[in-house]
């Protein structure tokens, strides 16, 4: 069986449930959240207004397709557009040398972009660009040989563990900064490097 195609609709859900945690947050304070556009200050403010407000159903929708498979490589196509935009966004305040407010999850949240956020977004880009690999190349055979409940039950865990993985990675203080003190601890004590 093709692995890509296992971790295919895992990815997707994981996703999709990103979007639903996001699109649930802002729809609770739609106006606070279209302001928070504005203040990234790419489109006009009038446009940013208007863009946040439609926003929150995109994300809805997208979620909805995402989760559920319905029409899923429009979900998918859907949910890469809108992290395209959000990065971009994102990257242009921070070449800007701005940091404002990331408003990711709704107002409701305080902590501002940073190169973090761009991590974030791409680690979800590279999981839509993997869930549409894995539909361009179906499995032979055509689907997993376990009881459908069973599929389902073990795409959710493996969503789950790419959404908590990918939390754990992108909260890492620098992994490779991190390693090399490691390593320099092992060289000071005499410990050879392959060992």
């Amino acid at each position: 069986m093709n692995e890509l195609a296992l971790l295919g609709d895992p990815a997707r859900m994981a996703v999709g449930a990103v979007f639903v945690v996001s699109a649930v947050a802002k729809a609770r304070r739609p106006r606070a959240f279209a302001n928070g556009v504005r203040q990234y200050e790419v489109l006009p403010p009038s446009l940013s207004y208007a863009i946040g407000l439609v926003l929150i159903p995109a994300e809805a929708i997208t979620a909805f397709l995402l989760l559920t498979g319905y029409l899923s490589p429009l979900g998918l196509v859907a949910a890469l557009c809108l992290l395209l935009c959000f990065g971009l966004a994102v990257t242009i305040n921070l070449l800007r040398g701005r940091s404002p407010s990331c408003y990711c999850f709704g107002s409701g949240s305080s902590e501002q972009v940073s190169r973090r956020t761009v991590e974030r977004i791409g680690l979800l880009g590279f999981a839509v660009v993997l869930a549409f690999a894995s539909q361009v190349s179906p499995p032979p055979g055509g689907s997993i040989l376990l009881p459908f409940a069973t599929t389902i039950g073990l795409q959710i865990a493996l969503a789950g563990f790419l959404l908590a993985a990918g939390s754990w990675l992108l909260v890492l203080p620098r992994p490779f900064h991190v390693w090399r003190r490691v390593v320099a601890t092992r060289h000071r004590h005499g410990v050879a490097p392959n060992e």
